[in-house]
């Protein structure tokens, strides 16, 4: 069933790969993007698109904003808090 996504809060907690980038280690920010659209493509049957900034911290209690754009080109927020520094995640959609 194809629900519409401005209807529905989603939220998951998902893994994602963490990148040793110098001394800190980041979140593989295309990994994020594409756990992301996977778990929206699974919950509502939507493809989405997602982009998310390119230097998240993984440490946990880091927040960070990706931007989730439907299928009919409208965009929501999908607000990224880092469980673990591992790379566990949740998300939240929000308008």
């Amino acid at each position: 069933m194809n629900l519409p996504l401005r209807w529905i809060s989603l939220a998951a907690v998902l893994p994602a790969a963490v990148v040793l980038a110098g001394c800190d280690k980041t979140l593989d920010s295309g990994d994020l993007q594409s756990k992301i659209a996977t778990n929206i493509k699974t919950q509502v049957g939507q493809t989405v698109k997602v982009k998310c900034p390119g230097d998240i911290k993984a440490k946990k209690g880091t927040i960070a904003t990706c931007t989730v754009t439907l299928p009919n080109g409208s965009t929501v927020k999908a607000h990224v808090t880092l469980q673990s520094d591992n790379g566990k995640f949740s998300y939240v959609l929000a308008k």
